[in-house]
């Protein structure tokens, strides 16, 4: 009886130890596959910043080159305007005189 229990010890120790070497073994791997993904993660993370980066850049030229045609056609409708206002200070100005010399004609006519 103290032979077996014996022996059930030796063996229950063997495979504790066993247990205890493939937990190891299993961290280890565990260790080195998130080190792999790791750096496979990180190259991945820094292709990523680095596209981000040239659309940010890439949006930034568009939003520069919006924001010229944007001035330029502000522009161009405030001289479009005061042109527009002009000729109808012009059209005006040019309704009396017809007026004018309209009346002056009839009393010439008349006279």
């Amino acid at each position: 009886v103290v032979t077996v229990r014996v022996r059930l010890r030796r063996r229950l120790g063997a495979a504790l130890k066993e247990k205890q070497e493939a937990q190891v073994a299993v961290l280890q791997l565990q260790e080195e596959l998130d080190a792999a993904h790791g750096e496979a993660g990180h190259k991945e993370l820094k292709l990523l910043k680095k596209i981000i980066g040239s659309l940010e850049q890439g949006l930034l030229l568009e939003r520069n080159k919006h924001q010229k045609v944007l001035g330029k056609r502000g522009q161009e409708y405030r001289q479009l305007r005061e042109e527009f206002e002009q000729l109808k200070a012009s059209e005006r100005t040019l309704r009396v005189r017809v007026k004018n010399l309209t009346n002056e004609l009839a009393f010439f006519r008349r006279g």
